[in-house]
């Protein structure tokens, strides 16, 4: 706000002087912004009126009018320590004998204790045979797995193993015990820990033989290579990394010492220049040129081999060189693109490899066909080079056995025992089996997995857990009913009766509910009016102190919905809605005849009343109708009240309704409000423009009047000077 300097002249108030002339100006300001506070007041009270009658609208209402929820019925057991029943609305009424003979339980396996030390790196290292496969089932058949043990093979991947076919698994360190069970209960959730040998390992030696008798080479000389020149390889790989020579030159300089014969004083100094002592060079020499003797008589070596790995462009490639110059027989050569062809088929199932079969001896066979199959190009034409080579049948009957990949016999150690007794396990098979405590003396407990089987009214039934649903009634069991001392099942009885109390309570809530929001309805209604006050400025709310101003404004909120038309219309609706009749086998009923009244005390305004209910503190002596009504004729209950409470919603569906006035679910005209805000708002930021312009005109011509008065001071004084030095 600008300081004004005013009034020196003159000694007028001029600020006072303009607020009185503006003031006409400004109460209309005030009284636009009273509309504008007044309409957020009224729009906050909707809201939360009309939060209530949604509620009502959507919970005690819609039970009161929905019919099944006149007619609940409830179960009791004669022994609830075992079971414990309820009943839906479709069971029926009556009396049924149950007898309860065994529980549901999962399958649960606590292992034996064992000595899995921190130096314990693998299966192996606590006794389990390399080549062991563990077979891990589902009893239903639907899950399994297999965990073949190598070298590598640790606690980790045995109980991910465990996981992968649904069971909870986990190896307690501090234990020292593996806990493993099935995730649910059943007899179907139960599971199986077996051991065995796979017929994969033998298909693949024998696969391999093949190979190898068709290309002359021995297995064991072409691995003894490799193996020596994996020491030459970390000697040249140190030595160059630190030189920066070429690691191809490097492995061409010793392959080509050990295989051509350079005279002693050059394999020194080549020894010396890499590291590689005299018996690791010998070691590696021997075992090359002993794989390179056992080539085909019509093959030839490689004579350009140098000439190849001079081409080398992967300096890295030690690998490559090493065993390229292995291929320098021409047999060994070929037995690597046998083998490179084998091992694109290794990973094909059963009906793959027989599909693959299929259209290798398909000429017409396309790449699409292939492709459709879940098969590729190489993988056909691989078979079709290990078939042309080696014994066709041969091939076929070990790679079946391969792609089968079947487990045979429980492997046992050399005492015997299942090789699962390094875990603290041994054969867990889920068939017919009997529960089990610390089996062989090794603390191996095993609880299997089980059905619950009940007879009910005779009948026999089983389950995969402890809840039954049948005919109506959910039955929770939690013990059997065996009588230890006869070993008999005690026979215990289930009744099935009216829910008469269910019923009524709903009615109660209704009542409660519809009560509470006519009451307040009519408040708002009936307030007292609030002529003369309105919404406090800011200057009214510094002269009163905090409660005052409550005060105020609550008298004024109190009286914002009296008279209203928007709430009278719902009053009338919510009491003349439920003024129905039904006719029920020939005669006519309606709330009254249950007991559902208004009260003849004219100030409730329409309140309900139960005659005869407890807590009513009117009625509570009278007769409870409604109880007996629900006891000896639910039906006419249920068809009555369900009728009314219909009638009551469908009129408050179209009080809610969505219109130009009010959106949808809201039974007030909230769009009417928002538009009446909107404008009060632009009306209220054009007043106040218009007010600044007078406020600035009106000390504008009060400037000039003082400028005027100051030029008229300023000659007077001239003229007073004058005179007065003249004199």
């Amino acid at each position: 706000m600008a300081i004004r300097m005013t009034g020196l002249t003159s000694g007028l108030d001029t600020e006072a002087i303009v607020e009185a002339l503006v003031s006409a100006q400004k109460m209309k300001g005030t009284k636009v912004q009273n509309k504008l506070t007044k309409s957020e007041w009224t729009e906050e009270i909707w809201k939360g009126l009309n939060t209530k009658l949604y509620s009502f609208y959507t919970k005690e209402l819609t039970k009161f009018k929905t019919q099944g929820n006149y007619i609940t019925k409830k179960a009791t057991s004669s022994k609830e320590s075992v079971v414990t029943a309820t009943a839906s609305n479709n069971a029926a009424n009556g009396s049924h004998s149950l007898e309860i003979r065994s529980l549901a339980s999962s399958q649960n396996v606590t292992g034996g204790k064992i000595d899995a030390t921190s130096t314990v790196k693998s299966l192996t290292d606590l006794g389990m045979t390399e080549g062991t496969v563990i077979q891990l089932s589902t009893a239903d058949g639907k899950k399994s797995t297999q965990l073949e043990v190598t070298d590598s093979t640790t606690i980790a991947d045995f109980v991910a193993s465990c996981k992968s076919i649904g069971l909870n698994a986990n190896f307690d360190t501090k234990q020292q015990r593996f806990f493993i069970s099935s995730a649910s209960s059943g007899a179907e959730q139960g599971f199986s820990i077996t051991t065995g040998t796979s017929t994969r390992a033998d298909a693949d030696k024998q696969i391999k033989d093949l190979i190898s008798n068709a290309t002359g080479t021995d297995d064991a000389l072409y691995d003894n290579y490799l193996s020596a020149a994996d020491t030459i390889k970390a000697k040249l790989k140190a030595t160059v990394e630190s030189s920066g020579e070429s690691m191809v030159d490097a492995a061409t300089d010793i392959l080509e010492s050990a295989r051509d014969g350079y005279d002693d004083a050059t394999v020194q100094e080549k020894l010396a220049k890499y590291g590689i002592t005299d018996e690791e060079y010998a070691t590696f020499k021997d075992a090359y040129n002993a794989a390179r003797a056992v080539d085909d008589a019509d093959r030839t070596l490689n004579n350009n081999m140098c000439d190849y790995l001079a081409e080398q462009q992967d300096e890295s490639g030690l690998k490559e060189v090493f065993e390229s110059f292995a291929a320098s027989s021409d047999s060994i050569l070929f037995r690597s693109e046998l083998s490179s062809a084998y091992a694109s088929l290794k990973d094909l199932n059963s009906d793959q490899f027989a599909e693959l079969k299929t259209l290798a001896m398909n000429d017409t066979a396309t790449e699409d066909d292939i492709t459709a199959a879940g098969l590729t190009m190489d993988q056909v034409n691989n078979y079709k080079l290990l078939t042309q080579h080696i014994d066709k049948d041969a091939f076929d009957t070990q790679m079946e056995i391969y792609a089968k990949n079947e487990v045979t016999g429980a492997t046992k150690l050399p005492d015997g025992k299942s090789q699962l007794t390094v875990l603290g396990l041994d054969e867990i098979d889920a068939t017919g089996k009997t529960e089990s405590d610390n089996i062989s003396g090794s603390g191996l407990s095993i609880k299997w997995a089980n059905d619950a089987v009940i007879k009910l009214d005779g009948a026999e039934l089983t389950g995969s857990s402890n809840t039954f649903t049948v005919n109506g009634l959910t039955l929770n069991l939690t013990g059997t009913t065996l009588d230890k001392t006869t070993g008999e099942y005690e026979e215990i009885q289930l009744n099935v009766t009216n829910d008469t109390d269910t019923a009524y309570k709903m009615v109660k809530d209704f009542v409660k509910k519809y009560n509470e929001l006519v009451d307040e309805m009519n408040k708002l209604y009936k307030a007292d009016s609030a002529r003369g006050y309105d919404p406090l400025t800011d200057e009214q709310k510094e002269a009163m102190s905090d409660d005052e101003i409550e005060k105020w404004e609550t008298k004024i909120k109190d009286s914002l919905l009296r008279r209203d038309d928007t709430l009278s219309g719902i009053i009338t609706v919510m009491r003349s809605s439920l003024q129905t009749t039904t006719e029920v086998d020939g005669k006519k009923y309606s709330l009254s005849s249950f007991g559902i009244r208004t009260s003849s005390d004219y100030t409730e305004n329409g309140k309900l009343h139960i005659y005869g209910d407890e807590d009513d503190e009117t009625y509570s002596t009278q007769t409870n109708m409604l109880k007996a009504a629900l006891e000896e004729n639910p039906e006419a209950v249920m068809k009555t009240l369900a009728e009314a409470g219909q009638s009551l919603y469908d009129a408050m569906t179209k009080k809610m309704a969505k219109t130009s006035l009010s959106s949808a679910l809201t039974f007030y005209n909230d769009k009417k409000m928002k538009d009446d805000q909107t404008a009060y708002k632009k009306q209220i930021s054009t007043l106040e423009e218009k007010l600044k312009d007078l406020e600035d005109r009106y000390y504008k011509q009060f400037t000039a009047m003082e400028t005027a008065l100051t030029k008229m001071q300023n000659s007077s004084g001239v003229f007073s000077s004058y005179y007065g030095s003249s004199s």
